[in-house]
C-alpha cells in the first residue's frame, strides 16, 4: 500500500512535467509563413469564439440546474440553508469539473501544434516536389 502512495504522485508529477515539456517544445517551433499565420489567426479566433459560446451555454445550464437542485433539496429537507449550500456546492463542482481554464490552454496549444504540423508537412511537400523535379 505504501508503494501506491509513492507511485501515484510520482506518476502524476512526471505526466505534468512531460506535458509542460511538450507545450514548451510546440511553442518554440517556427510559426510559419505570413499566410499560414493569417489563416491560423482566423482559426484561433473562431476556436475562441466557439469556446466562449460553449462556456456561456454551460454556465447558464449550470446556474439553472443548481437553482432547481437547491430548491428541491430545500423543499424535501425542509431547510433553506441546506438547499442554498447544495446549490453553491453544485456550482463549485460544475465549474471545477468543466475545467474552464484547461479548455483555453488546450485550444491554444492545439492550434500551435497544428501550425507545427502544417509547417512540417509543407517542408516534406517541398522536399518531395524537389525530388520529383530531378
Amino acid at each position: 500500500m505504501a508503494l501506491v502512495w509513492l507511485t501515484v504522485p510520482t506518476s502524476g508529477a512526471l505526466a505534468v512535467a512531460f506535458a509542460l515539456w511538450l507545450a514548451r517544445d510546440v511553442l518554440r517551433r517556427d510559426v510559419g509563413t505570413p499566410e499560414m499565420q493569417r489563416i491560423g489567426g482566423m482559426i484561433f479566433e473562431g476556436a475562441m469564439a466557439f469556446l466562449q459560446r460553449q462556456y456561456r451555454t454551460i454556465a447558464i445550464f449550470a446556474v439553472v440546474t443548481s437553482v432547481v437542485v437547491g430548491v428541491l433539496v430545500g423543499i424535501f429537507d425542509e431547510s433553506a440553508e441546506h438547499g442554498i449550500l447544495t446549490a453553491v456546492a453544485f456550482l463549485v463542482v460544475a465549474w471545477r469539473y468543466h475545467g474552464t481554464f484547461s479548455g483555453w490552454i488546450y485550444l491554444e496549444l492545439l492550434i500551435e501544434l497544428l501550425f507545427a504540423l502544417a509547417l512540417f508537412g509543407s517542408f516534406w511537400a517541398a522536399v518531395i516536389a524537389e525530388r520529383r523535379r530531378r
